[in-house]
C-alpha cells in the first residue's frame, strides 16, 4: 500500500485554497491519476490526451476532479479503501455534493435523474493499464447520494494481467438485458459514456464495442 501511495502526485488547484472544500494535507500530499466523465446529452468520447487531476485528504475526506473536457471542477466527498492483493487495486468512491463550477445542466443530469458514473485509478501514469478494478455507484436523486447509499449494487470492472477488461454486474436491472458479463474491453485511455446506462472502459476497437453497446438499446 506505501508502494502505491508513494506514487500518487498532488496538483495544487489554483484558487481554491481558501474553500474549505478544496482543502488539502500539504504535509501529506497523494494523488490518485483519475478518469472521470459525465455527460448531460449523448455518448461522449473523452480523448486520451484530456486531462484529469483528483486532490485529496486523509483527514478531510475532500475530492476535487478537474476536467479540461468540461472545463470546470467536480468536487465532493469520497470513501476510499485500497487493498493490495497480487498486484490488486481495489477503490471505493463516493461523492456527496458538488461545487457551482459545474454547468447546471451537468449539476441536473448528476443527481436529479437516474446516472451512473465510472471512477478508475491507475499505479503510475500509464492510462490505467495497471489498474485492476473500479467501483462504480449509481443513483437515482441527490439525497442518496449525499447519504452515500448507492441504490443498486456496485458495478465493478476488472482488469487482468492481459490488460483486458470484463463488466459485470446486476446489468439486467438497468439495460434490460440478461448478461453482459462476457462483454471484454481492451483497457483504458478512452472512456466510453452511455447517458443514464452504464459507463464502460476502453482502449482499442471503439467501434467494436460502441456497435455492440448499440444492440442492447
Amino acid at each position: 500500500m506505501k508502494k502505491i501511495l508513494l506514487l500518487l502526485i498532488l496538483t495544487i488547484l489554483a484558487g481554491c485554497q481558501d474553500d474549505p472544500l478544496y482543502q488539502y494535507d500539504k504535509q501529506n500530499p497523494h494523488q490518485l491519476n483519475i478518469a472521470l466523465c459525465f455527460t448531460p446529452e449523448e455518448v461522449v468520447l473523452l480523448d486520451e490526451n484530456d486531462v484529469y487531476t483528483l486532490d485529496w485528504t486523509y483527514e478531510d475526506a475532500q475530492l476535487i476532479i478537474r476536467s479540461e473536457t468540461l472545463n470546470c471542477f467536480i468536487a465532493g466527498e469520497y470513501r476510499i479503501n485500497i487493498t493490495d492483493s497480487k498486484n490488486t487495486l481495489s477503490v471505493k468512491l463516493e461523492i456527496s455534493g458538488f461545487n457551482q463550477n459545474i454547468p447546471s445542466l451537468l449539476k441536473e443530469e448528476l443527481f436529479e435523474k437516474p446516472t451512473s458514473f465510472l471512477v478508475f485509478f491507475s499505479k503510475a501514469n500509464c492510462y490505467g493499464c495497471e489498474l485492476i478494478m473500479a467501483d462504480i455507484y449509481r443513483y437515482h436523486d441527490a439525497q442518496t447520494a449525499r447519504n452515500h447509499e448507492p441504490l443498486l449494487p456496485i458495478w465493478q470492472i476488472k482488469y487482468e494481467d492481459n490488460h483486458n477488461a470484463s463488466l459485470f454486474g446486476p446489468v439486467e436491472s438497468v439495460l434490460g438485458v440478461s448478461k453482459l458479463s462476457d462483454l471484454q474491453i481492451p483497457s483504458v485511455p478512452t472512456l466510453l459514456l452511455i447517458k443514464n446506462h452504464i459507463v464502460v472502459a476502453y482502449y482499442h476497437g471503439a467501434s467494436e464495442v460502441l456497435n455492440y453497446l448499440n444492440t442492447l438499446k
